[in-house]
């Protein structure tokens, strides 16, 4: 049976000699999916937060995100359509999503697809910079021992949903953007302070679909340090990553300089001012006209400058194979 299809149910009373009532007439519609899963897979996550969060009109209705009023028990809400977009599509969605979650269920891995954003530890917070075009996402918090209480303040234009698995022992955030241009993120870790490493996940979707997909270990760092790029040999690109201490009180200008084995500068990736936290960035494996280079052996140099000062320089070396 089709889903949301409608059924007309005649009912009438017959008494001991045969004498029947008048009939009554009821129409019923009946849901063969989970309201709220666009994708039909029997669980309403980030997917299906995306396909909500880009068929919402910034004016006018859509019929297929019209999900309430809705009384009952989750999953089994029964709808009472209103043809108004409103906060009551937002609360049905919101209780499918936290039905889903209640159900233990872990995330199906996909394939790693890293892209480049900002998320660092800045004191007790997780501060985090999205990319343009980023219309929904996922993010996951490692929390080891369930030692961290995790929480996100809600945000204007947003549809911002979490969940504390104690059970997996992470926390996870996600994120619908319904109209608005801030894109950055806070969240607040209560602890006094961080004793370890924070693995963070995410994924994150543009209207036409996922865009990126990977991890981070966030740290509060100490001192400057510079990682072995992954994955190393690489053929396409590679990532680099590094620390700003927390002990820095300006901002630091960095840049990720790259040579060949005879000493030439390769390319210069010019990373700005960064505060303190740990960073990524990319190298597509082009030099500085755009042009692919040749396998080979080459050097990446982290150059970190405070007022204007060399402070710290440190390199390391990494492998391209064509």
């Amino acid at each position: 049976m089709p889903d949301k299809t409608v059924l007309t149910a005649v009912v009438n009373a017959l008494d001991a000699s045969g004498n029947a009532s008048d009939p009554v007439t009821q129409e019923v519609t009946t849901y063969v999916s989970l309201l709220g899963d666009y994708d039909s897979d029997n669980d309403v996550d980030v997917e299906d937060l995306n396909a909500f969060t880009n068929a919402w009109p910034n004016s006018g209705f859509d019929a297929s995100v019209d999900l309430g009023p809705a009384s009952g028990t989750a999953p089994y809400l029964i709808p009472t359509l209103d043809q108004i977009n409103n906060i009551y599509d937002i609360s049905t969605f919101s209780r499918m999503w936290l039905w889903t979650k209640s159900q233990s269920r872990k995330p199906i891995d996909i394939e790693i697809m890293p892209i480049e954003f900002e998320a660092e530890i800045l004191s007790n917070q997780i501060i985090i910079e999205l990319p343009e075009g980023v219309t929904a996402g996922r993010f996951q918090v490692g929390n080891s021992n369930n030692t961290y209480n995790f929480n996100t303040e809600q945000k204007e234009g947003y549809i911002i949903l979490e969940n504390n698995d104690e059970l997996n022992q992470y926390y996870e955030l996600e994120f619908g953007n319904l109209s608005s241009n801030d894109r950055k993120f806070v969240i607040n870790i209560d602890a006094e302070a961080l004793s370890s490493n924070i693995e963070f996940n995410y994924q994150l979707y543009s209207k036409d679909g996922i865009i990126g997909n990977g991890m981070m270990q966030l740290r509060n760092p100490d001192e400057f340090h510079l990682y072995q790029n992954y994955p190393n040999p690489f053929n396409n690109q590679t990532t680099i990553m590094y620390d700003i201490p927390s002990l820095m009180v300006n901002i630091v200008d960095v840049e990720i300089l790259i040579y060949n084995t005879v000493g030439t500068l390769v390319r210069t990736l010019d990373e700005g001012d960064k505060g303190a936290g740990q960073h990524t960035t990319l190298w597509d494996g082009r030099n500085d006209d755009g042009e692919k280079v040749s396998s080979g052996v080459y050097f990446y140099q982290l150059r970190a400058k405070v007022d204007g000062q060399s402070d710290y320089n440190k390199t390391k070396k990494m492998v391209i194979v064509r």
